[in-house]
């Protein structure tokens, strides 16, 4: 049963959240192996990425052009150094999600619904924002996810009472453990180069919503903070589960959307190559964005 949550005080003009407990929070984090299922896939999407398709695996002048070399031991070697180096930032962004879940899970109060308004709203824009940089149109996402319009609006209301929820714990946090941010901070904790994040500063100055950057920067070091001292159990996939997992990434690469099982902690790795190119680690709900990419293989380069 629900329990309705009171509204947080309003304090200069802000609400003033509080947490039931400020003790280390306990999580459980999906380890997965790496599998030759694995290994197969990420090669398939590195294929298509080049626009080829299996054909090419026999042919020694595309894989020198392409890889460095026609060595398809060492190509399938170098491959499962990229899914095993997925598995661990895969980890660390468990960790980082489960435990902002869990803090946001002691929430004394309920996110006004004019602030959970506002975060759908970022929220949708974004993603908006996205679809569109990728060319496609609305209907044509909606289809590739296997969703409708009132899917994609439910989807929405839940990530961004999830995010708001999160967002309000992170802050209840910090100012009870009294944390506080330098501008110097910034770039790191907002995972932005330097001279990028002072043009954002500066502009947020401009329009008087340098506030904004600071609690962002404050949110991100307080989740730092659950994060270094949470109590974390692992739970090592298992055969079986990654058979399955294997099968439901197949399922979902056959409708076209992204090769990848959030129940299982593998994520889809688009947009580049782990012989060099940027992989992206989209952040999951309450995240802070950016992730430390993984090491690159300097032999071996997808080009």
């Amino acid at each position: 049963m629900n329990i309705q949550k009171p509204q947080p005080l309003m304090v200069d003009g802000k609400p003033h959240y509080t947490l039931t407990s400020y003790d280390p929070v306990e999580i459980e984090v999906y380890v997965p192996s790496a599998t030759d299922d694995d290994v197969e896939m990420m090669l398939d999407t590195l294929l298509r990425s080049a626009g080829a398709g299996r054909e090419v695996l026999s042919d020694a002048n595309w894989l020198k052009q392409h890889f460095g070399t026609d060595d398809l031991d060492d190509i399938r070697e170098a491959v499962r150094v990229q899914v095993v180096d997925g598995s661990y930032e895969s980890v660390e962004r468990q960790r980082q999600t489960l435990c902002a879940e869990a803090l946001a899970e002691r929430l004394g109060q309920s996110v006004p619904p004019a602030q959970l308004a506002e975060v759908r709203r970022s929220i949708e824009s974004s993603l908006r924002a996205q679809i569109q940089a990728s060319g496609m149109r609305l209907d044509d996402f909606l289809a590739q996810m296997g969703t409708t319009q009132v899917g994609l609006d439910s989807t929405l209301d839940e990530q961004a009472h999830s995010v708001a929820e999160q967002d309000a714990a992170l802050g209840a946090f910090a100012q009870a453990r009294k944390l506080t941010v330098e501008e110097g901070d910034y770039p790191r904790l907002l995972h932005m180069p330097a001279s990028q994040c002072q043009a954002l500063v500066e502009q947020a100055r401009a329009i008087g919503q340098e506030e904004q950057i600071r609690d962002s920067a404050l949110h991100n070091h307080a989740l730092e903070v659950v994060v270094a001292e949470c109590v974390t159990h692992y739970h090592y996939e298992t055969p079986e589960e990654a058979r399955e997992r294997a099968a439901q990434m197949r399922a979902m690469g056959r409708r076209g959307g992204a090769a990848g099982n959030p129940g299982s902690g593998r994520e889809p790795m688009a947009g580049g190559s782990p012989f060099g190119g940027p992989v992206a680690g989209g952040p999951a709900s309450g995240a802070p964005a950016g992730r430390p990419q993984p090491r690159v293989n300097p032999n071996l380069k997808l080009v």
